[in-house]
């Protein structure tokens, strides 16, 4: 909607703002209705300069990735890690990903961006294997406009290839509502990355709208518990509830179960008494750079010694020096 005439006084300017409104209501989904006001102006604007630096910032290797340990709940010892991609702006510092992932998936951006993230995260895999440390995969997010992709499967298996990287250290995570999204074209899609060997992991459960029917036809590795759940889960019995329905749901499907989120010692001790997997939070550590994960990995239980479990209680909490990054919605 817009209206004349504060909005605009002849036809083309109001065509111009309802357009405007129009593809913000787009964006809100079906049956969305957006009354033009200059604001949604502005974040155009913003949205436009956004894309501009992205498409600059990839082009010449502004973006980096760190990574946040996962971690065995029962023995501390660190069994994968998931990469997140972060951007440094020359002139605005930080962007947070919630701020351009949005635009990358809009503009067709995030395709180029996702093949970045996977063999970037493919190759500092492969050099902490040959500088010796434990091998462990490294998940990697992908957009529903990925998993869309027909050529998705192959260009993860050249990314593997050209980096000598083998598909079980390699893990995908897409959230529950994308796989929701046209089913049969998305199984078909992560059975052909699940027979390449890569695993599978579906984020953010428990807050979408799966069929079990759906999740029984999953390729799925992993279940990851979001942190939404994992927040009130040792606040007593009701805190429990859901956490423990998606662990024995999993368990009874041959599936692992990770809690994202966990940031203190009491909902560590409350997953580990439910059953839980592994755990990835501030509690057991926060995303790094590559060379502070690598000083991470080397310290940690088994860190330098393949095949070696060394039994810990629960690993020490990490005091984190700023607060928690901003979750990938994509990549």
């Amino acid at each position: 909607l817009t209206l004349f005439p504060q909005d605009g006084r002849d036809a083309d300017v109001l065509v111009k703002t309802a357009d405007l409104a129009l593809s913000w209501a787009k964006q809100e989904g079906a049956g969305a209705c957006v009354l033009y006001r200059h604001e949604l102006h502005l974040r155009a604007i913003e949205r436009n300069t956004i894309e501009r630096d992205l498409r600059t910032a990839l082009a010449q290797n502004q973006l980096m990735l760190f990574y946040q340990p996962k971690v065995d709940i029962e023995s501390g010892r660190v069994t994968g890690a998931e990469a997140l991609i972060r951007w440094w702006h020359e002139d605005r510092g930080f962007i947070p990903p919630a701020t351009f992932i949005p635009v990358a998936e809009r503009s067709g951006l995030v395709v180029p961006l996702t093949k970045w993230v996977l063999d970037e995260a493919c190759r500092q895999n492969r050099v902490w294997q040959d500088d010796g440390l434990m091998k462990i995969g490294v998940a990697v997010n992908v957009s529903a406009i990925d998993l869309r992709r027909t050529d998705l499967t192959d260009t993860i298996a050249n990314t593997l290839i050209r980096r000598g990287l083998s598909p079980q250290f390699l893990e995908l995570e897409v959230t529950e509502s994308m796989v929701m999204e046209d089913v049969d074209v998305v199984i078909g899609t992560l059975r052909r990355l699940r027979s390449l060997g890569v695993g599978i992991s579906i984020d953010d459960f428990g807050t979408g709208y799966s069929s079990l029917a759906y999740l029984k036809r999953f390729p799925v590795k992993r279940l990851k518990i979001d942190r939404s759940f994992v927040q009130d889960v040792a606040d007593g019995r009701d805190g429990n509830v859901i956490p423990k329905v998606i662990i024995d749901l999993a368990h009874a499907l041959g599936v692992k179960v990770i809690a994202e989120g966990v940031e203190t010692v009491e909902q560590y001790e409350a997953l580990h008494a439910l059953g839980c997997d592994e755990v990835q939070g501030y509690f057991v550590g926060r995303p790094m750079p590559a060379a502070e994960f690598e000083v991470f990995l080397r310290n940690s239980p088994a860190g330098g010694l393949q095949g070696t479990a060394i039994q810990v209680s629960k690993p020490a909490a990490v005091k984190p020096g700023r607060k928690p990054g901003l979750k990938d919605s994509a990549a």
